[in-house]
């Protein structure tokens, strides 16, 4: 899902700004539990769900076809182009030299006028120092720090972050984060911070371990505030599980992990809907094959696969109306045309 979300952002990363407030990124006590011990030998549930019928693929089926699609410009609100999708002016969130590796943007619908919350890693290759910087915006036009994630160690290496925003007057501010200790095994982990957004209370959970394990994960959450995470775990020299968990406590306890799907997997994103409803999972499996599981109130799982061509897929994202009452479910994902050498974007 968040890969599609991306599409509206029309900012430009910009200002090293500092902030008084601060919270270290390894806290002396973070909350531990379960969760953290997936059990072993679990049968993936891909094996033995039902399998759903073959998902149509509705993308333009060549390059030369998308080439003769009219092209629409981008137009800027304040702008003069004659294109037909209107766009926001681009506005400056951060700017310098520091070496920005991942952003992730969330706002909460339940409130008008509430802010918007923008997390981005700078990332400092083999000397740590690594930090996450949190801005927030009422109006994104005009954005200002928000409690930034330091590293309290030069071994510290940022992943990958993910940010929610829950509901209410002080919504929790979930800040999902990927790190482990350069060149150290067995360090790290995924872990959570959760923070009201007067900055009044704010806790660390870790979700699993170790972090250098962890090579991806995706978050999401429903209107009920249940927040559901899933990642992809090393196995082998050349394997990799994708596990799911959910927490329904604002994320201050986790369920234990359930194997997805298990040997040569990677690029799992995840999509909710409406809360007692679908979820959906999106993974690619060896390479070759993009494949989606459909939850009912987070069990009963059926799969079913697309683009089963023999090229290479990548990175599929996937969202879900979160209306009771419509079902409908969108994936994204990256296409290589073995033929042409080229690629382009499918959707199903």
């Amino acid at each position: 899902m968040n890969h599609i979300k991306y599409l509206i952002i029309g900012i430009i990363l910009a200002g090293i700004n500092s902030l008084g407030a601060e919270s270290y990124l390894y806290p002396d006590n973070p909350i531990k539990g379960p969760w953290l011990y997936e059990v072993q030998n679990q049968i993936p549930e891909e094996e033995i769900a039902p399998r759903g019928n073959a998902i149509q693929d509705n993308s333009i089926p060549d390059i030369s076809a998308i080439l003769s699609v009219p092209r629409i410009e981008r137009k800027e609100e304040n702008g003069n182009s004659g294109g037909e999708i209107e766009w926001g002016t681009d506005r400056l969130v951060r700017s310098g030299s520091s070496n920005l590796r991942w952003i992730s943007l969330s706002h909460s619908a339940d409130m008008t006028n509430k802010p918007n919350y923008v997390a981005i890693i700078r990332y400092v290759i083999g000397s740590g120092s690594d930090t996450v910087f949190h801005y927030r915006s009422t109006d994104g036009i005009n954005w200002s720090p928000w409690y930034h994630i330091w590293g309290s160690t030069n071994d510290v290496e940022a992943k990958r972050v993910e940010i929610l925003v829950g509901r209410g007057t002080n919504p929790w501010v979930y800040t999902f984060l990927l790190f482990d200790y350069e060149g150290q095994p067995n360090t790290g982990g995924l872990r959570l911070r959760r923070m009201r957004a007067d900055g009044s209370t704010f806790d660390w959970v870790t979700i699993a371990t170790p972090g250098d394990s962890i090579d991806d994960f995706a978050v999401d959450m429903d209107a009920n505030e249940v927040l559901y995470v899933v990642y992809l775990k090393r196995a082998g020299a050349t394997t990799w599980d994708i596990y799911r968990t959910r927490s329904t406590d604002q994320g201050l306890t986790w369920e234990t992990p359930i194997l997805v799907s298990s040997e040569n997997r990677k690029n799992p994103e995840i999509g909710v809907g409406a809360p007692s409803g679908y979820a959906y999972i999106s993974y690619v499996v060896d390479d070759t094959i993009i494949r989606i599981g459909r939850y009912i109130n987070w069990s009963n799982p059926t799969f079913t696969d697309i683009e089963t061509d023999g090229d290479p897929e990548f990175t599929p994202s996937i969202a879900a109306s979160r209306s009771a009452s419509t079902l409908t479910a969108w994936c994204l994902y990256r296409h290589y045309h073995s033929n042409t050498n080229m690629y382009d974007i499918h959707y199903a």
